[in-house]
């Protein structure tokens, strides 16, 4: 649909333009300019009088509007996200599975979290010397226990977000600051917060 026929589709329908817009009723979220073959190629559909479809073609080129939706669902993996329930038995209906998908949410994130950092401190240990196959284990555990210890992530009060960024953005950067990594003459695999840290 070109964006003139859906603008003047949307003025027939609700000419004074205060009824809410939705796909399958999700909100919408925001709209851009995309290239055509972005995230798969664009589905044009000619239709008949009676607006049934009569043919179509897939399209990589030229550029397409893309009206990004939004659910409850998907707002909820914000943490200040609030859902208002408009009474009872909507509370009712909704909130047990609205709390389980945040839960589940996250669940998912940390587990994002911890691997990222493991995996970090790995790469800091292979930096100072080469990991015999049967140390591989070890430094995972020691990872994960500081890990776990420290609750790493964006929530942790000692991480620092710098203006504009988002802190996936800058997390190894975060770590490097944050944290040291040694291996010592005596074998052990030694994380700390580094002092201005917790300053």
């Amino acid at each position: 649909m070109k964006t003139k026929d859906l603008i003047a589709m949307l003025r027939e329908l609700d000419p004074a333009g205060e009824e809410q817009c939705c796909i399958d009723n999700a909100d919408i979220w925001d709209i851009g300019v995309e290239p055509a073959y972005y995230d798969g190629s664009l589905h044009v559909i000619d239709f008949d009088e009676d607006r049934r479809p009569i043919r179509g073609r897939r399209m990589r080129s030229g550029k397409k509007i893309v009206l990004h939706p939004i659910s409850i669902q998907d707002a909820l993996e914000y943490d200040n996200f609030v859902v208002e329930y408009q009474n009872e038995e909507d509370r009712k209906r909704y909130e047990p599975g609205d709390i389980e998908e945040r839960r589940h949410d996250k669940e998912i994130e940390m587990i994002v979290e911890h691997d990222h950092f493991v995996d970090w401190v790995f790469m800091k240990i292979q930096r100072q010397r080469n990991v015999p196959l049967g140390w591989v284990n070890r430094i995972k555990e020691v990872a994960d226990k500081f890990f776990n210890e420290q609750k790493i992530g964006p929530d942790n009060p000692i991480t620092k977000v710098r203006m504009g960024s988002s802190y996936h953005d800058c997390r190894d950067e975060f770590y490097e600051e944050t944290f040291d990594v040694v291996w010592d003459d005596y074998s052990r695999i030694l994380i700390t917060v580094k002092p201005k840290a917790t300053e």
